[in-house]
């Protein structure tokens, strides 16, 4: 995956947010893990991610629903992609996975072959949207820098919720 300094900043700013971010690629493979995405897959290591296919994380159906995801997104023009969202499980370590809302977004890169993938654990959330906490309703779209500015821009809730 390309590095710049955008895309240093905007990884130095989530690596520590209250809510998953995965960096992906068409196929689901995982360049780049936050530590509450690692923590919710079951890992205390972001390094253990890279480099790996989410699809082995997933129960079989929505192993199909990510790949569906991946490829709707991919196969739109960069300059075209919209965020996707749904509902898919986390690893629990039990039969029953843990719900979690999965969002899709555009990651704007020259190649155009990375996207961000935003987890946010569903099950005790206490919003009254579920699955989308206050402070990120409506801010998933901004967090990614693109091609018309250098830094990810930052909401005030966002700012907030970070500290």
């Amino acid at each position: 995956m390309p590095t710049s300094m955008a895309m240093d900043q905007f990884k130095g700013a989530l690596a520590h947010a209250p809510i998953g971010v995965l960096i992906v690629d068409v196929t689901g493979t995982v360049a780049w893990s936050n530590a509450a995405a690692a923590a919710m897959m079951g890992s205390h290591d972001p390094e253990m991610l890279c480099h790996s296919d989410l699809e082995p994380w997933l129960d079989s159906q929505d192993a199909v629903t990510l790949r569906r995801m991946l490829a709707l997104h991919f196969s739109a023009a960069a300059s075209k992609r919209k965020s996707h969202t749904c509902h898919l499980g986390l690893p629990s370590g039990t039969d029953a996975p843990r719900r979690a809302l999965w969002t899709l977004a555009p990651l704007a890169e020259q190649s155009g072959r990375h996207a961000i993938l935003f987890l946010q654990d569903a099950a005790n959330d206490p919003s009254p949207a579920r699955g989308i906490p206050l402070y990120f309703r409506g801010e998933l779209g901004h967090l990614a820098p693109s091609r018309s500015r250098m830094r990810p821009l930052k909401g005030p809730a966002f700012l907030e919720r970070l500290g």
